[in-house]
């Protein structure tokens, strides 16, 4: 991975939390619209088959009549380039879908994005000013409907502790929204417990390395059906070292987390890691 595509890592975990969270308000009854208003901005253009609405306040109009459906969106490809104070990107996705039809049947698919957001000088969290929805066609191959919410979810959540992990200018305030009161965290010999022990792990890490990325390789996620779910991610990481330098590895992360839809992200409360390939360096 290139210096530059390192040091933008967490542009790019940003706009793919808000991707993720797009989907969600679709996803679960009790996901509220103000969660998806949140990440849009006041002059959003959102161009749809259904038509076009050209502010959030228009978009809220048309939500809140939207009837009640199970909907899926099962990422195929996502694509994101890195401009001057925005992001630009595209998303093929299978949508799944029970109640549009008045028999109940299934319907399936194919969705295309044109994406573009605004960054915000005060989160790594940028928010969308235009979306434009294409449906090339149907979803070959689809015979039943797949819940994706708790991967929606989970990746919303995992893309924005990256985004916050990684941001040159991060603080400790932020991760207190995505951490259980008692999160554990198993990032080495002795687990991290609470936000106190956290800002040590994230002083030693600004220490080490001067920029870093997660590029996640595997993800699975499932609804433990008690209010949590459980996510299990493998990493390459990437890192520059403070003398120019760079080094790689990779882990593995299971998550138990704690999701109430209401709220805005889900929250850790235990993450443990696994190294599957040892800190290296790479340029030496």
């Amino acid at each position: 991975m290139n210096e530059n595509d390192i040091r933008n890592g967490y542009r790019e975990h940003g706009a793919l939390a808000q991707l993720y969270r797009w989907w969600q308000w679709y996803e679960h009854p009790d996901s509220p619209l103000v969660n998806q208003l949140d990440i849009m901005t006041s002059d959003i253009r959102i161009d749809a088959p259904s038509g076009l609405v050209e502010s959030r306040d228009a978009y809220a109009e048309v939500a809140a009549v939207f009837p009640v459906m199970q909907n899926a969106h099962i990422p195929e490809s996502i694509e994101l380039t890195m401009g001057d104070g925005e992001i630009s990107g595209t998303a093929d996705i299978t949508y799944l879908n029970i109640g549009a039809q008045p028999d109940g049947a299934l319907t399936a698919m194919k969705i295309h994005y044109e994406l573009g957001l605004k960054e915000q000088a005060s989160t790594p969290l940028p928010l969308f000013n235009s979306i434009a929805i294409t449906m090339p066609g149907a979803a070959e191959g689809e015979s039943e409907f797949r819940d994706a919410y708790a991967v929606s979810r989970s990746r919303s959540l995992v893309h924005y502790y990256l985004a916050l992990l990684e941001d040159p200018n991060r603080t400790l305030e932020p991760f207190g929204e995505i951490f259980a009161e008692d999160v554990s965290l198993s990032f080495g010999p002795e687990p991290l417990t609470g936000l106190d022990d956290f800002s040590g792990f994230l002083e030693r890490s600004a220490a080490t390395v001067v920029a870093s990325n997660h590029v996640i390789t595997d993800f699975a996620a499932a609804d433990n059906g008690d209010n949590t779910l459980t996510a299990t991610i493998d990493f390459d990481w990437f890192g520059i070292l403070p003398d120019g330098g760079q080094m790689t590895a990779a882990t593995r992360h299971t998550w138990l987390i704690n999701d109430d839809p209401t709220a805005r992200f889900a929250k850790i409360q235990r993450a443990d890691v696994e190294h599957i390939r040892p800190f290296v360096r790479t340029d030496s």
